[in-house]
């Protein structure tokens, strides 16, 4: 839905994923099913985001960065890319909501994890950091 301009059909297909990846999630110790809860919650981010729901898309990035950031504790190759993603979303959101010094902060560190991925998929990783640039150069701050 979000890939033909209808936000609000997302934002309600996401909240439908979101709620049931949770529901599996909290019946399942394992974290089986945290990837599809993180990306649920990153999907959620976009629609709340195109909605200009700002706030609230921060917020459900951020909870999907969490998700990521422990999911590439234990496995890095496999989660640090999309942790990166997520990151650059949180980006955008807060940028978009009116908070540029934590916009900015957040860019350089999607920024910096791209750099030291090596995960072959380079077209992705520009696009990650081009984004974050723009916000970076958006909010009139400098990279570290």
């Amino acid at each position: 839905m979000r890939h033909v301009n209808r936000p609000g059909e997302a934002l309600s297909a996401a909240n439908a994923a979101v709620d049931l990846w949770r529901q599996l999630a909290s019946a399942d110790s394992t974290g089986a099913h945290l990837p599809q809860m993180a990306n649920a919650l990153a999907v959620r981010a976009e629609a709340l985001r195109r909605l200009g729901r700002h706030d609230e898309a921060v917020t459900a990035a951020t909870s999907s960065v969490e998700l990521l950031k422990k999911l590439s504790a234990n496995d890095p190759d496999a989660y640090q890319p999309y942790l990166a993603n997520a990151l650059a979303l949180v980006a955008v959101a807060l940028r978009q909501a009116g908070r540029p010094k934590e916009a900015s902060a957040v860019a350089v560190e999607a920024i910096n994890l791209c750099k030291s991925l090596s995960d072959g998929n380079t077209a992705h990783l520009a696009r990650i950091i081009s984004m974050c640039e723009d916000v970076v150069r958006q909010t009139g701050a400098s990279q570290r």
